[in-house]
């Protein structure tokens, strides 16, 4: 499509933001990233999501789309004739929406309280965490994250399908260093050095694959869906 404006509004630690760049990035679609003070909300993110007030934020030709999975899904839709991002069967994207779901109903709940919490609690926490992601690894099969406090024996598949998602260019580009406590230097959409690290995967990527796993995903699919 020419002539289209596209302006996502983010904020460089948040995954959910991450989910629509990536989106774009793998569509191909050009786009201006406007970082977002969460403290001091601008007045373009309040008039563009007057009901959470919450950022990511896809403004597409001055018309706003929010929450991110519905973000992945309108990009997939509008720019359709490029990499498709979900399944084409009606009953495959299903189960990825039902997966979406899973992850940011049980997987972020769970990781923040894992994150959040000491000693034995956080021993029960990293018990329930890692329940939760064996659940999920069973869905993704041989495609998986680094995740805090998570190690390969207990989720091998998780781990070498996170490898994988660091080995595109759209997921290296958008990721954060842990390490680093500037923003600039978090992300290289930001003006950045790129980093092969984030707080979710800590090794580069393979040769880029693109098209339907097994289970009817792009390969890729679980990035953005986590």
């Amino acid at each position: 499509m020419a002539d289209e404006e596209v302006v996502v509004l983010g904020f460089w630690p948040s995954t959910y933001g991450t989910r629509a760049t990536i989106a774009l990035d793998e569509k191909g679609v050009k786009y201006e990233y406007r970082e977002e003070d969460l403290s001091n909300k601008s007045s373009l993110l309040l008039q563009m999501n007057p009901v959470h007030k919450k950022i990511p934020v896809l403004i597409h030709n001055g018309k706003p789309v929010c929450e991110s999975l519905i973000i992945v899904q309108y990009v997939d839709e509008i720019w359709r004739d490029k990499a498709p991002l979900l399944p084409s069967d009606p009953y495959q994207r299903a189960r990825v929406r039902f997966w979406a779901d899973f992850i940011d109903k049980k997987v972020f709940d769970a990781g923040k309280k894992l994150w959040s919490t000491k000693g034995e609690e956080h021993e029960s926490a990293k018990k329930e965490f890692i329940e939760i992601l064996t659940q999920l690894e069973g869905e993704i099969g041989d495609k998986t994250s680094l995740i805090l406090g998570v190690t390969e024996a207990e989720c091998p598949k998780l781990i070498e399908w996170a490898k994988r998602c660091t080995h595109r260019e759209s997921v290296s580009k958008s990721l954060a260093d842990p390490k680093s406590s500037s923003s600039k230097e978090l992300s290289p959409r930001l003006g950045g050095e790129k980093k092969q690290k984030s707080v979710f995967c800590e090794e580069p990527r393979p040769e880029r694959k693109v098209g339907p796993s097994n289970l009817g995903w792009p390969e890729l699919q679980p990035s953005f869906w986590c």
